[in-house]
């Protein structure tokens, strides 16, 4: 089934790999290839293929000004190469690395690779941190950092890169609200609270990291939303020492992270910072000690994340939500918050997982078995385009691609910044 060939012949498609509402992945090989009794396998790749946009479109020229700030950053290590652009009739293919070790939310969540391990997570986390530095020297944010869209390049999760840029943008200031996946972005970004100001997208992508640290050494999501309106938010963002009560995490880590969860962006910890920070941490993690002694939030969290093959009990859920009405007052919902597996596979700590070696699929916050907006059938004859290489100027203010959430654009009124000292008042802290 999977003999289609593009490039002149050169990639056969072998298995796909995975698909969404923008399109599908195939994995394929180099029949071109070099092959002997050392190395019998052939290059593999994978390429992702799209319906073209219309030409002339808003939506052509999105995708063009995505896939050239792809192709201006892939150089990087650590960000996924692409190598090459294919058009043919109503297709383009995208001809990226293949990544046999799937995605950090696999990682995470099935394999639970960095419970525990401070010199993987460094080590991880640094190159991650260096992908999204080099997406900001050339002037793009990411707006899209989260675990499934960074691609192990090796079994071991030790080898990654950054994929997925169809939210990037090149804006100076961005109005898009909304853009990124929702337990992930900024409480600027989501912009009720900040009155809908423009805001950097780059210093909004440190939030992103911060989340996604969070992810690894905790297993779980810190909160689901960054709004005055969620409890635990409003909490770690007014009282110290929060965050380890709700999180298995050493007060290194927790140090950190209040660095990077500054609610006022303008005061965020560089990128440049954070990683000098990083590679001082001598433990992310509580000793068994101070887990003894934590509160029973971390401990349930713990519990999950630590041991490998635990997944939380009926006994579980609901101990959280008996501790989350004495702690709130209400439920908040933090058992969607844990890193906790289905009985249909399907992992809660962010909306969609991918297939291993899956590049990221789609511009939309979609379940993972969202349909292609078409069928998706490889020419066999494809060849690469020189055509997409010209990518025609966006207006002002024009992102590179339409946000997960959708956008509100609010008639802006130029206002103070809102002080965490009013929030306080106006919760009644």
């Amino acid at each position: 089934m999977y003999d289609h060939v593009i490039d002149d012949g050169r990639l056969q498609f072998i298995e796909k790999l995975g698909e969404g509402a923008y399109g599908v992945v195939y994995r394929a090989v180099d029949l071109d290839s070099p092959t002997s009794s050392r190395n019998p396998d052939p290059k593999q790749y994978a390429v992702k293929v799209v319906l073209k946009a219309k030409p002339h479109s808003r939506h052509s020229r999105l995708q063009r000004s995505e896939i050239a700030a792809h192709r201006r950053l892939s150089a990087h290590p650590n960000i996924l190469t692409l190598h090459k652009v294919i058009e043919d009739g109503p297709y383009v293919y995208l001809v990226m690395d293949y990544c046999p070790g799937g995605d950090m939310f696999h990682h995470i969540t099935e394999r639970k690779t960095y419970g525990g391990r401070t010199e993987l997570v460094k080590k991880v986390f640094v190159q991650i941190l260096d992908a999204v530095q080099a997406c900001h020297d050339q002037g793009i944010a990411h707006r899209d950092i989260k675990p499934d869209n960074v691609l192990c390049m090796n079994e071991s999760g030790s080898r990654v890169v950054l994929a997925d840029f169809g939210l990037s943008t090149s804006s100076e200031r961005s109005a898009t609200f909304g853009c990124g996946s929702p337990y992930y972005i900024s409480p600027e970004t989501i912009g009720a609270d900040f009155e809908y100001r423009p805001y950097d997208a780059k210093v909004a992508d440190v939030w992103s990291l911060g989340i996604t640290l969070v992810n690894m050494i905790a297993g779980r999501n810190p909160w689901t939303s960054a709004t005055m309106d969620d409890q635990c938010f409003l909490r770690s963002m007014t009282k110290p020492g929060y965050l380890q009560k709700m999180l298995p995490i050493s007060g290194e880590a927790a140090a950190i992270l209040h660095r990077i969860f500054t609610y006022d962006p303008r005061l965020r910890i560089t990128i440049p910072d954070l990683r000098n920070a990083i590679l001082k941490v001598k433990t992310f993690f509580m000793t068994g000690e101070e887990l003894a002694k934590s509160d029973r939030f971390a401990q349930i969290a713990a519990r999950s994340y630590f041991q490998k093959y635990y997944s939380p009990t009926a006994e579980d859920y609901e101990e959280m939500v008996v501790l989350e009405q004495a702690e709130f007052g209400r439920p908040e919902n933090l058992v969607e918050a844990l890193v906790v597996e289905s009985p249909t596979n399907v992992f809660k700590l962010v909306d969609r997982i991918g297939s291993p070696g899956m590049p990221p699929m789609t511009n939309s916050d979609s379940d993972s078995d969202a349909e292609s907006t078409g069928p998706i059938t490889p020419a066999r004859n494809a060849v690469e385009s020189d055509a997409l290489d010209e990518v025609p100027p966006l207006n002002d203010g024009e992102d590179m691609d339409a946000p997960i959430m959708p956008a509100t654009t609010k008639k802006r009124r130029e206002r103070p910044f809102v002080s965490l000292v009013h929030l306080m008042e106006r919760f009644a802290l």
